[in-house]
């Protein structure tokens, strides 16, 4: 094998000759690079093939063209590019192939070449590329779609890239990302010649233009790739909806995109005249500036601001009279929570609304939630948004009026506990509402089995504190003890340990551990995680009987000692630091440890008891 090796190596000098020659490199340094490269060159030739030696050669190859870069800036020569530059560029694509042969499934290798290929601007290398990678990976659409992208972008060929983009969409007609980004394509290149056409002549009337760059010119490429993609895929509201929002990137700039983005409205309007979707998004586009911008003429100049939102305000009314259902007032209903700035889990970007019109819309806001909840227009799981929204917003008493009335019809644990949060704000200035307040978690307590894991968190950690708020003892210990009986784990860890800490603080740390010795470890064997939170508290403070810590570590390791080595270790280095008699005991609780771990622990056990030990000698 070391034949191939020296014959690669022979191959190597005449670029190294030169960058030697023209003083960039020293002959010290020029007999590092050929020691580097025989190294990589012999693990190459190995028997047995590891893609890592490729992609550390690979690297190699790739700074040394770095400190090439850089020794050129310091030497001021920029000659003889063709005998080292790309003869050190061509090697790095050899070896990309013979990785790409070996593992052709590995797309970050691919990847790699591809980026390769762009940073020096081989075209050809990045077409041949993009048809090896289709012939193996064409099953996976977002590959024909970069491939396309790659060919436009980079190798400056629209032809091609409309090519791959014909033939992804024959393979993959129901890839809604494929049809997207075809279409966007279609725009880009379009844009791209009126530029053009601008620049030359310094005209963008395409009047002028003869043949079929008029017609590309004119956008009807991406028209034509528009009505294939809806005649194919032609019962999605959303894929139809989404060709809208494309081609509005290209209304402010290009004047071919109105007519564009006309024929998509227009096909929504007729094709979906019922869609709540779709009239929800016709709305919405005069929120869009640059929509505004081109149809600018035909807007009144008075109060632009507050005009655009009442055009909103006026498609949704024509909406609703027209499609009097609950999708689509709950599609108004959003929009307006949305300009609010109180709908942050939503996926559109609306222009939320500035300090001057922030009133009125609000006020708009609360007049369609009320008028849509007495006309039974809104579904029940929307009421938990509106309702946060009207808390959020001041609106308290309505609130009230809404979670009571909802609340009588369908019983919801999100509803609840929404209808919880609001009793409990009113508490604070009207102390009638206490014991609403304490009803009320009565009555969500015989709901808790239709809560969620999130939902019990939240419902017992709420309970407890706002026991504590009150200064209710009695009734925090009760639903930390009793009520609790039933709950999830979880949520009695984190409710549980709130109460042992507020008790602490009050009555201290002795009397803490004393309900959670005689009420809670009575009631269920107590998580892991309280344990460490009680013990934490006995540890911490000085003045408590190290008799009452031990009881608390057996009652901890009596329950969990058989897979926590951690728990052990703890205890060992309680009895350590403690000293006097209890520094025997360490070396006994070393043997109980070894005795009742699970076999597969104590190797671990061993390894920290260990470091324990050096640690106190150091």
């Amino acid at each position: 094998m070391s034949e191939y090796v020296h014959r690669h190596t022979e191959e190597m000098l005449p670029e190294l000759e030169q960058l030697q020659r023209v003083g960039l490199f020293s002959s010290q340094e020029i007999k590092a690079i050929i020691k580097k490269r025989t190294a990589h060159e012999y693990k190459l030739v190995r028997r047995m093939k590891d893609k890592k030696d490729f992609v550390s050669y690979v690297q190699y190859e790739i700074n040394l063209l770095a400190l090439i870069h850089k020794r050129r800036g310091r030497e001021n020569y920029f000659f003889k590019k063709d005998e080292i530059e790309y003869a050190i560029v061509s090697r790095i694509h050899g070896l990309f192939k013979k990785m790409i042969f070996r593992w052709p499934h590995d797309l970050k290798l691919w990847m790699s070449h591809a980026k390769f290929c762009i940073k020096w601007k081989k075209k050809i290398q990045l077409s041949k590329l993009c048809t090896n990678l289709l012939q193996i990976h064409g099953n996976k659409p977002h590959m024909w779609v970069l491939a396309a992208k790659w060919e436009m972008e980079c190798g400056d060929s629209m032809d091609k890239a409309r090519a791959l983009f014909m033939q992804a969409v024959k393979l993959h007609p129901d890839n809604k990302k494929v049809w997207w980004e075809f279409f966007r394509a279609e725009l880009l290149f379009a844009e791209k010649l009126r530029r053009r056409l601008k620049l030359l002549t310094s005209d963008e009337n395409v009047e002028n233009v003869e043949g079929s760059e008029q017609l590309l010119m004119s956008g009807q490429a991406a028209k034509i790739a528009y009505r294939h993609a809806v005649g194919t895929i032609s019962d999605d509201v959303t894929f139809h909806a989404k060709f809208m929002d494309i081609v509005l990137d290209f209304v402010a700039t290009s004047a071919f995109a109105t007519d564009v983005l006309e024929e998509v409205r227009q096909d929504l309007k007729e094709k979906f005249p019922t869609d709540p979707v779709v009239h929800s998004t016709l709305a919405k586009l005069h929120l869009n500036p640059k929509y505004d911008k081109v149809n600018s003429s035909k807007l009144p100049k008075t109060s632009p601001g507050l005009d655009r939102f009442d055009r909103v305000f006026s498609t949704f009314e024509d909406a609703v009279a027209e499609v009097d259902t609950q999708e689509m007032w709950g599609e108004y209903i959003d929009c307006l929570l949305s300009l609010c700035g109180s709908d942050a889990g939503s996926n559109e970007t609306l222009g939320a609304a500035d300090a001057d019109t922030k009133p009125s819309i609000l006020q708009q806001a609360l007049k369609i939630i009320l008028k849509a909840h007495n006309d039974e227009k809104v579904s029940a799981d929307r009421y938990p948004k509106i309702i946060e929204f009207l808390i959020n917003q001041g609106f308290l008493q309505e609130a009230e009026k809404l979670a009571d009335d909802v609340c009588k019809v369908k019983v919801d644990a999100k509803l609840l506990l929404k209808k919880l949060q609001l009793t409990m704000l009113l508490a604070i200035d009207d102390d009638s509402y206490t014991l609403k307040t304490d009803s009320l978690f009565k009555e969500i307590l015989k709901h808790r089995k239709m809560m969620s894991l999130k939902q019990e968190l939240e419902f017992w950690s709420t309970w407890v504190q706002w026991a504590i708020a009150i200064d209710d003892e009695e009734q925090a210990k009760n639903v930390a003890t009793k009520l609790c009986v039933g709950c999830r784990p979880e949520a009695l860890i984190s409710m549980q340990d709130i109460f042992l800490k507020w008790v602490a603080v009050k009555r201290g740390v002795l009397a803490s551990y004393q309900i959670f010795k005689s009420e809670m470890c009575d009631l269920r064997t107590p998580s892991l995680q309280l344990f460490q939170s009680v013990l934490h508290m006995l540890t911490a403070i000085p003045d408590v009987k190290s008799k009452s810590v031990q009881d608390c570590f057996e009652q901890a390791l009596s329950a969990h000692g058989l897979n926590c080595p951690d728990l052990w270790l703890q205890y060992i280095g309680f009895c350590q630091k403690t000293g006097g008699s209890l520094t025997s005991k360490a070396g006994e609780l070393h043997w109980r440890a070894m005795k009742n771990l699970k076999p597969d622990l104590t190797e671990s056990f061993i390894a920290s008891y260990t470091l324990l030990g050096v640690q106190g000698h150091v």
